[in-house]
């Protein structure tokens, strides 16, 4: 059994070190690395998750709005 796992450890050693390499081989953008771009980034990453808490909390767990449509409708 420990020929087994030493097998596994190689073999996803292998592939971390391949997926390394071929991250680093990727293009730069150079304009990306600029603080204000990252700065508007991180604000839509912000922006973007307060929209998805207030939904959430808008509609609660179950997706339904708390209120109803009917008692407004009938009045």
């Amino acid at each position: 059994m420990p020929c087994m796992s030493y097998l596994c450890h190689s073999v996803w050693r292998g592939a971390d070190r391949r997926y390394e390499r071929a991250l680093r081989q990727q293009p730069h953008y150079e304009a990306l690395a600029h603080p204000a771009v990252q700065a508007i980034g991180w604000g839509l990453v912000a922006l973007g998750q307060t929209l998805v808490v207030t939904s959430i909390y808008a509609l609660g767990i179950t997706g339904k709005l708390s209120y109803r449509y009917e008692d407004k409708l009938i009045k």
